[in-house]
């Protein structure tokens, strides 16, 4: 079994919709940025759809900007665009999730570096230098 798992910040507000046989749904998307060698970032969007409580949960907790790790299968669905064309969308079906602590408040409380330099160790003491 496939499973895909991102840690990433939500894009837009997510929107609680409820099927017409009555089962709720949410589509959103989670940006995940990843840094380069040289401080730029490679920002890769992912759509996510979740169902039931998971789209009940997801939709009452999180807000744009929050940090999400979501858990689940890569789905497609195939449609005709507007032109005529016919198109594949690729998703993540949402198995699980847990909310994260918010990048926002850590980086208020973020220690100074007078305050995390006294250390006594030499850099033979690092296993990994």
């Amino acid at each position: 079994m496939q499973r895909i798992e991102i840690i990433g910040r939500l894009g837009k507000e997510i929107e609680l919709k409820t099927t017409s046989n009555g089962k709720n749904v949410v589509e959103f998307s989670i940006a995940e940025t990843e840094k380069q060698r040289n401080g730029d970032g490679l920002t890769t969007w992912f759509d996510c759809v979740a169902w039931d409580k998971k789209a009940e949960t997801l939709s009452r907790f999180l807000i744009k900007g929050d940090v999400v790790y979501i858990y689940g299968r890569e789905r497609t669905q195939d449609y005709q665009a507007k032109d005529g064309s016919k198109r594949t969308k690729r998703y993540i079906l949402v198995d699980g999730f847990e909310f994260l602590p918010n990048n926002r408040e850590r980086i208020e409380t973020k220690p100074s570096f007078e305050e995390t330099s006294n250390f006594d160790f030499t850099q033979d003491d690092l296993p990994f230098m």
